[in-house]
């Protein structure tokens, strides 16, 4: 996943329907200029909900919570630009954290503690020491909030030895409120794929696992196995949604495992993530989907069985508009199955596609039918083409089987129950 990441980093900064076949670390002076400002923005970012007030009404209540930079005079900030900052109450004390990786510098901050002043209803102070010795204070004016929407204006100013070296602003920031966590979702081991829009980026697979106490490894495929790979350093951090890595590998120059990440949601074991570049004047989209995995790779005794999944889906077969689908897989443990999709509208039955062992007329695949031959390696069950080419694969682990054959629509199949094997059989019945 890193690898190729770091490589559409390189190239942002200047650096260096049905489917087709079956459903068609230390702070230097870079980081006054990259943390300074953004640190500031982000200490200020913490702001209460409008359309829950709370009782005394005070801008030290109202700026508790988390926050994530959305805009900075008005401009969207990419991915790489993102900061994370936290504030929270001990006592009659506000304390605020802030969590950022200027991936160009190299700059990390994970959770560091900032003092936190509010000066008036409208006014809030913020200041922190780096680790060389320069101080960092932001004044952070005409604080208004809107919702979950908190915009002020920020200045900063940086000094060491009691002598002003620099100032940053006035610049106006919008940061939004985080509700979610997702840095206890992220422990474990995850198997995913990276998409994008950008014409420079290849799709990639990967393996990583990551540990509770910030660090993490990758694996290579080798061999029909996941092989770990030798690093010097892997740190990782989750703040709120903002997900950022920075990697090292051993015998290597530069570092090459750099990414920030917005986590998007987690659900049925994806963890769904985002990152927005820019790059020669346009913005490019990467999309991550990685599926928690257990220990133990998958056996033809894992998969046997049918499975199905049964999902809205607008299209037209024979002329017939539908708004349902039920995809079927069964596996054997001889390396047969067979795979059908059911068209429906509602409850009525519209359309049948791959049918086992049948012909029907709009098959792209599997020859006259739904039947193929599979191989397994590691989690994936490999689709094969009657050449021995990988068609497309499904992914089982902890009890689910993933079809990953559209990676921006991965679709979870669940085995069936008896209710379903049943209505299956009249569908075919009633189709024949």
């Amino acid at each position: 996943m890193t690898k190729n990441i770091f490589r559409l980093w390189m190239l942002a900064c200047g650096r260096s329907s049905l489917r087709s076949v079956k459903r068609a670390s230390s702070f230097g002076t870079c980081l006054i200029a990259a943390l300074a400002l953004p640190m500031v923005l982000g200490l200020t970012s913490c702001y209460f909900d409008i359309d829950n007030p709370i009782a005394n009404n005070s801008l030290s209540e109202k700026i508790l919570g988390k926050w994530i930079l959305q805009e900075t005079d008005g401009v969207p900030v990419t991915t790489d630009m993102k900061s994370v900052y936290t504030f929270v109450k001990e006592g009659s004390t506000t304390k605020g954290f802030y969590s950022m990786f200027r991936m160009a510098s190299d700059d990390w901050s994970s959770s560091q503690e900032i003092k936190v002043t509010v000066v008036s209803d409208n006014a809030i102070t913020l200041e922190t020491e780096l680790a060389n010795g320069v101080s960092v204070v932001v004044q952070l004016t005409d604080v208004t909030v809107n919702g979950n929407a908190l915009r002020f204006t920020a200045m900063t100013t940086l000094s060491k030895d009691g002598v002003v070296t620099n100032t940053y602003g006035p610049s106006r920031e919008y940061f939004t409120k985080v509700d979610d966590d997702y840095s206890d979702v992220i422990v474990g081991r995850w198997e995913g794929i990276i998409t994008s829009n950008d014409p420079e980026f290849t799709t990639e697979e990967f393996c990583e696992e990551y540990y509770a106490d910030g660090t993490f490894c990758e694996f290579t495929f080798t061999d029909g196995q996941w092989v770990k790979d030798e690093a010097e350093y892997a740190d990782y951090f989750v703040d709120g949604t903002l997900f950022s890595t920075r990697l090292k590998y051993v015998g290597e120059e530069q570092p090459e495992g750099q990414f920030n990440f917005v986590i998007k949601s987690y659900e049925d074991g994806i963890l769904s993530s985002e990152a927005v570049y820019r790059r020669d004047g346009k913005v490019y989209t990467y999309t991550s989907r990685a599926i928690r995995v257990d220990d133990s790779y998958t056996t033809p005794s894992d998969i046997a069985g049918q499975w199905v999944a049964d999902y809205a889906e607008k299209d037209v077969i024979y002329n017939t508009a539908y708004n349902r689908l039920v995809e079927e897989y069964s596996f054997r443990t001889n390396g047969t199955g067979y795979y059908e999709a059911f068209m429906l509208n509602g409850a009525t039955l519209v359309g049948i596609e791959f049918m086992e062992n049948g012909t029907t007329p709009h098959n792209t695949g599997f020859g006259q039918n739904g039947n193929f031959k599979y191989t397994i390696k590691g989690h994936d069950v490999c689709v094969m083409t009657d050449e021995g080419d990988v068609q497309w694969k499904v992914k089982y682990t902890n009890g689910r089987l993933y079809d990953l054959f559209d990676p921006d629509d991965i679709i979870v199949l669940q085995p069936a129950t008896t209710a379903q094997r049943e209505q299956i059989a009249l569908w075919r019945a009633s189709w024949k």
